[in-house]
């Protein structure tokens, strides 16, 4: 298991893995049992090569499915925004970099759009107006 999760992260493209965990029939609910992991991997490049590579090394339960973004992709977009004017986090999350600043009057979402695309970079403002 921890060999299959180390050579997805060495994966071209690579997004993320995470496990899953599937029933046992015989005890009728999940537990931590190896025998029953699921396996699930995202990558922006080659899925049908990836899950080939995994094969290699993992008999059990894998699912591999395609990313729009790779890990390295969003990491080094995180990495930029961190001198972004009041910023409290930042995050990468599934094909978007989740970014929470003190106060956005719209104008630092415009600006992350302009300069990532929009859909890439998503603010949120942790002050916001009374309505």
């Amino acid at each position: 298991l921890q060999e299959v999760l180390e050579r997805a992260a060495r994966l071209p493209g690579y997004a993320s893995s995470w496990l899953d965990q599937s029933r046992n029939p015989a005890r009728g609910s999940p537990g931590n049992e190896p025998a029953y992991a699921i396996v699930n991997v995202r990558v922006a490049q080659d899925v049908q090569g990836a899950e080939d590579k995994l094969r290699a090394v993992w008999g059990g339960a894998l699912c591999v499915t395609r990313a729009v973004r790779s890990q390295a992709e969003l990491l080094r977009v995180q990495h930029e925004l961190q001198q972004l004017p009041g910023l409290l986090t930042s995050a990468p999350g599934r094909d978007v970099v989740d970014v929470e600043v003190v106060h956005d009057d719209g104008s630092l979402q415009a600006w992350a759009d302009a300069t990532y695309g929009r859909g890439l970079v998503r603010i949120t403002s942790a002050l916001v107006p009374l309505r």
